[in-house]
């Protein structure tokens, strides 16, 4: 029968003829009569990512990516993941890498590496590297950046020019009339859009 994970094994030493002694010397064993006792465990092994990508492409606007893993169905250990390489950040516990991309980003690839390890045995883990590829590609109006034109950006607006929010990131896409200035006419602009079929945003 099998040795289940916790229990102990021994291994003894036996005569052989014409020696009149079994040596068992693996690597870093010593070769002396035993017994020899060990505590059975369990192997330690890495996650295994669910689905690595071959590249992505990343528009200019917010991006994240979810690099979930999965362990063997008996391990129920904690997974782990980390940036090796890259931009960005990722949630060490869901393996959710997010990104605003930078202006020196657009028009260039980079390469991203993710690792995934679990807590019990840190120094055995996978890795999922791709290229990530920076379009530069803007979206006249999406100026929170979620890849969309929607009420979201108008609210964004009214809340930066009348209540002290955050700076849009990219002026020139919150510039929706085109005329060089960010102004209560883009507002207007950007109105005029939603509710009343005007002409879409420029930038």
């Amino acid at each position: 029968g099998g040795v289940a994970e916790g229990e102990t094994i021994c291994i003894d030493s036996a005569f052989i003829y014409p020696s009149g002694a079994w040596m068992w010397s693996p690597t870093g064993i010593p070769s002396w009569s035993g017994p020899h006792c060990f505590l059975a465990e369990a192997p330690c092994l890495s996650p295994v990512f669910d689905y690595c990508p071959d590249s992505l492409t990343i528009l200019n606007c917010y991006y994240y990516y979810e690099f979930s893993a999965h362990n063997d169905l008996s391990d129920n250990s904690t997974i782990r993941y980390e940036i090796i390489e890259g931009p960005g950040t990722i949630d060490e516990l869901t393996g959710i890498w997010h990104y605003i991309p930078l202006e020196t980003d657009y028009g260039t690839t980079q390469t991203l590496t993710i690792k995934t390890y679990n807590t019990t045995c840190p120094s055995e883990f996978n890795l999922c590297s791709l290229p990530i590829t920076f379009e530069d590609i803007l979206v006249p109006g999406d100026i929170d950046f979620n890849c969309t034109v929607d009420i979201a950006d108008l609210v964004y607006m009214v809340d930066f020019m009348f209540q002290g929010g955050p700076e849009p990131i990219w002026l020139e896409i919150a510039d929706v009339n085109g005329d060089g200035k960010l102004d209560i006419a883009d507002l207007v602009y950007l109105v005029d859009y939603m509710f009343n079929g005007g002409p879409p945003p420029v930038g």
